[in-house]
């Protein structure tokens, strides 16, 4: 073996040895300098400053004589670690959930009742906390959960029909007549009803359908001002109704020929609502003459008269009319 060579290697071997210590010891010379921080931790309620290199929360708790029991968190005041940072130790505590009847406790560091709800992974749409989400946690605090369940169902709903009134002319005033009945609307709904163990709690309509179209009652409403009548000859009287008056005949619409008093039915007799005008009253109308109320009828309602007449070419000619009825002494 060539001497040189073998002094030449050993001497390259020294200047790498070397070269290596140099390097090392710089590297670790300038990391601490430039990792040293200095940190605060708070557990326990207390609170020490530490100086350390690390990084790592955890290993920064561990050099702090921290030790993180099963659930125990911590939080880095600055998200992460860096020199006058603030780690704080949060201890688990036992909490109660009660579901399905059932309670189970468990331990949690979580501060809000929200916070622990989405560390368990709940599904919203099958269980419901019966609690203030911002609520904050104790030790033994009791957590209500209840199951969710929804089910869809047909419902009836009855429209009501709007009354529309048309002023009309041709009527006295207080005479109203129905020119269109009204008729309710019926519509049909889909809706999903939602359910915390079992009792309902909220509802949504989902469809509806219509299965009858509402429609409006149309009234015409009188707006005419009678004509006063000075007299009604020697006879004295004690009331004026202002009326809507038809005529008919003593056997119209297959009737005995008697009235609701037992008369016969005649000119002179006139058909009234005994809740206006009761029955028995002698009466006096203005085109027509005397009557008495002797009659009723179903179509005779409110303020109508309906007056008996003698024959079908006189009922004709009376027509339909507002008139003024005089209630006699």
């Amino acid at each position: 073996m060539d001497l040189r060579n073998l002094f030449s290697h050993d001497a390259t071997k020294r200047k790498v040895t070397i070269g290596f210590v140099l390097c090392f010891v710089m590297a670790t010379l300038t990391g601490f300098a430039s990792t040293n921080k200095n940190i605060t931790v708070v557990a326990d309620g207390n609170q020490k400053v530490i100086s350390t290199v690390y990084n790592n929360p955890q290993s920064i708790l561990k050099q702090a004589g921290i030790n993180l029991q099963e659930n125990d968190d911590y939080s880095v005041s600055t998200g992460d670690v860096r020199d006058n940072s603030v780690i704080t130790v949060n201890r688990a505590v036992p909490v109660n959930i009660e579901i399905d009847g059932n309670t189970k406790t468990i331990k949690t560091a979580k501060k809000t009742v929200g916070e622990l709800m989405s560390s368990l992974n709940l599904d919203e749409d099958k269980y419901f906390v019966d609690q203030n989400k911002n609520a904050q946690i104790n030790t033994n605090s009791t957590i209500k959960v209840l199951n969710v369940s929804t089910r869809l169902v047909l419902k009836d709903e009855v429209q009501p029909y709007n009354v529309i009134k048309e002023p009309d002319s041709s009527l006295i005033k207080g005479i109203e007549e129905v020119e269109q009945a009204g008729r309710n609307g019926l519509n049909r709904l889909l809706v999903r009803e939602k359910y915390h163990n079992g009792v309902k709690v909220d509802e949504e309509v989902m469809q509806t359908t219509q299965l009858v179209r509402v429609r409006d009652q149309v009234v015409r409403e009188g707006i005419a001002e009678p004509v006063a009548q000075k007299s009604v000859g020697f006879r004295s009287y004690s009331q004026v109704l202002y009326m809507e008056a038809s005529a008919y005949l003593p056997y119209d619409g297959g009737g005995s020929g008697y009235t609701a008093l037992g008369i016969p039915a005649r000119y002179g007799v006139a058909a009234v609502d005994p809740r206006v005008i009761p029955l028995g009253t002698r009466l006096y109308i203005p085109g027509y003459g005397e009557a008495i109320a002797a009659d009723t009828g179903g179509a005779v309602n409110g303020y109508t008269i309906d007056l008996c007449m003698e024959d079908y070419t006189q009922a004709i000619n009376f027509g339909r009319r507002g008139v003024e009825v005089y209630i006699l002494d």
